[in-house]
Order: C-alpha cells, then sequence, then structure tokens
C-alpha cells in the first residue's frame, strides 16, 4: 500500500492512504509502507522511524523500532 506523507512548515509527518488527487498547498511525497518484516536489524527499521510513525514500527512509542528484532 503507498501512503502520502503531508507536511507544511515544520510540524510533524502524517501518513494518509493514497487516494485520488494530491491536493493544493501542501508538499507531499510517496512512500512504500514499510513493516518490521522488511528488516534485518532495529538499526536498519530505525532509518524509517519517522515523526508520527506512519509505518508502525514503534508501536510503544519508546523509540525503538521492530524490538522483535535484534539490535544490529
Amino acid at each position: 500500500m503507498k501512503f502520502v506523507v503531508k507536511s507544511k512548515g515544520k510540524a510533524p509527518k502524517e501518513a494518509e492512504p493514497v487516494e485520488g488527487e494530491q491536493s493544493e498547498g501542501t508538499e507531499e511525497e510517496t512512500f512504500e509502507d514499510k513493516n518490521c518484516s522488511d528488516f534485518k536489524t532495529q538499526e536498519e527499521a530505525k532509518k524509517y522511524l519517522l515523526p508520527g510513525d506512519p509505518h508502525r514500527l514503534d508501536p510503544d512509542g519508546d523509540g525503538i523500532p521492530c524490538e522483535s528484532l535484534p539490535a544490529s
């Protein structure tokens, strides 16, 4: 599934499913949704840990993504 990250200024980015046309007045990036199964280590997953956690890699919000994976 593809998501769109909408951001205005320095506000945290939020992911929304892509549907139809892009709205005007916002900067938008399209990216592939990532899951912990896409990574071998937490270190790899941390590169995709974004504000608002659009990939849902850190469900408990402690800043450590994919806790079931080895640290490095």
